[in-house]
């Protein structure tokens, strides 16, 4: 999702999501986002972590940290 000082990549189900070092943002009951403000901040390697367990959470169905739902 661009902005104009950013874009955002925005995760459905971040909050459930492992991020020691803390790099997403958002306050919501589950979505939670990275925001990148130049090429020179982009960390691919934390990008495609975040992607990958994404993937993972979609595809096993579990909903660990939801509650209500």
């Amino acid at each position: 999702m661009p902005a104009r000082e950013y874009v955002r990549l925005q995760l459905f189900r971040g909050v459930e999501l492992d991020d020691p070092a803390r790099r997403l943002e958002g306050s919501g009951r589950g979505m939670r986002h990275v925001k990148v403000r130049s090429v020179s901040e982009l960390d691919a390697a934390s990008l495609r972590d975040f992607v990958r367990q994404a993937v993972q959470l979609q595809r096993s169905g579990s909903r660990a940290n939801r509650s209500g739902t």
